[in-house]
């Protein structure tokens, strides 16, 4: 079962966690561009983080995941709406990135700066952001962030990388497992010990899964949580739908360009064509200049 998030809550202990696992939309949003591998895997962790994060909203809106940094990948930006729509995109100095030689880390592409997570709830409320410094890689990031902004104990797991189907065609795939300490228990210090050691159990049994199993097809999220957790008592909710929604068209560039001053206008035609390429998509649109100023052609 692809595209979706799980939640699931472990009975006999005072823990729930999500799984997202991520197929087709994230080919397709990584398909739309031409990034090296490694920028690629970068961005499908980003969105699954998004996805993972964005799932647990209970209201309309968005849950938006933009990185700003020194690197060659000086900005990531995700962002998944409540109805399931996800889309992402990475800006890239190739030069940069071309001389941190082979593989290199999420940190070489990084570099130093920040992350931003943000709940736009639409136009009439005020959004919510919080801010970590990014140091180290998404995953150090995003564990920041639940401990800072959300204070809770949350432990976390994110993969993406391109696998190759049975006719020798390649797909990119992505997914991510997550656990929380709901609460720990009030009462005697012995009861405290005993939730702290459970949740230390609960890490531990997490860790135990590899990347293949985040992303094999046939192995389900369901039966990926009941193999970890299936001893002390595991119960999985309905499931969120992904799908891939870049959300621009001809129409809202066109109403943007119709906002822009006249001399902007200029400076972006050539041969009297105004031409927009969507940074998540890809897809480009081409305008006649004059239909939007009384601007002269070159």
């Amino acid at each position: 079962m692809d595209n979706i998030s799980l939640p699931y809550k472990i009975e006999n202990v005072s823990a729930h966690g999500r799984v997202v696992r991520l197929g087709s939309v994230i080919n397709e949003i990584i398909m739309r561009h031409d990034y090296p591998e490694a920028v690629s895997a970068l961005l499908g962790e980003a969105v699954v983080l998004t996805a993972m994060l964005a799932s647990s909203m209970k209201f309309e809106g968005r849950f938006v995941v933009q990185t700003q940094s020194t690197g060659p990948v000086s900005m990531l930006i995700c962002d998944a709406r409540s109805d399931g729509s996800l889309r992402g995109y990475a800006k890239l100095d190739k030069e940069a990135f071309a001389a941190l030689g082979e593989s290199p880390s999420q940190q070489d592409m990084l570099g130093t700066g920040h992350i931003a997570f943000t709940v736009d709830q639409g136009t009439d409320m005020e959004n919510y952001q919080g801010i970590v410094p990014l140091e180290d890689n998404l995953l150090a990031a995003a564990l920041a962030y639940f401990d800072g902004s959300e204070q809770v104990l949350t432990h976390l797991k994110l993969t993406a990388m391109p696998l190759f189907r049975p006719g020798g065609d390649m797909e990119w795939r992505a997914g991510g497992i997550m656990i929380q300490q709901t609460a720990l228990q009030g009462g005697s210090d012995t009861s405290r010990t005993s939730t702290q050691d459970d949740w230390v159990r609960m890490q531990t049994l997490m860790e135990t899964t590899g990347p293949d199993e985040l992303l094999d097809p046939e192995l389900s999220p369901e039966q990926l949580v009941y193999r970890l957790y299936n001893e002390d008592g595991v119960r999985v909710f309905d499931v969120k739908d992904f799908s891939f929604n870049c959300g621009c068209s001809r129409t809202r560039i066109e109403n943007m360009l119709n906002s822009f001053p006249e001399e902007d206008i200029l400076s972006m035609q050539e041969e009297g064509q105004v031409t927009v390429t969507c940074e998540f998509c890809n897809e480009v649109y081409q305008f006649d200049a004059q239909s939007f100023k009384e601007v002269p052609i070159n």
